[in-house]
């Protein structure tokens, strides 16, 4: 099971690509939001949407570019765990190119 990210054309897109861009393991989802000792939910606003592993949420291409700050900021304090840094430098990389593209990132739990 995991979180699995998707781009596509605007948030009320019903069809999901066929194959995520992105997928968030349930270790280490776990570990970022709740292993790591950083209060994601009281720093970070845009990335606390993804907190519960089994809700949706959404970034829009307006919101993206915060996304990505967020995620430039958690990224040194996850150095010791490489799943998770690889996880969310790929995730950061799907922001980049949805935001460029205008696109929305939707995440689901499969």
């Amino acid at each position: 099971m995991a979180l699995d990210a998707h781009v596509v054309d605007h948030p009320k897109c019903q069809t999901l690509t066929e194959w995520p861009v992105c997928q968030f393991e349930e270790l280490v989802h776990s570990y970022i939001f709740y292993g790591a000792g950083i209060d994601i939910y009281s720093r970070y606003a845009f990335l606390r949407r993804m907190i519960d592993f089994y809700a949706d949420a959404s970034y829009t291409d307006d919101t993206l570019d915060s996304v990505v700050s967020e995620i430039e900021d958690l990224l040194p304090h996850l150095t010791a765990n490489k799943d998770a840094v690889d996880t969310l430098t790929l995730f950061r990389r799907v922001c980049v190119d949805a935001r460029a593209a205008g696109k929305t990132v939707l995440l689901n739990c499969d």
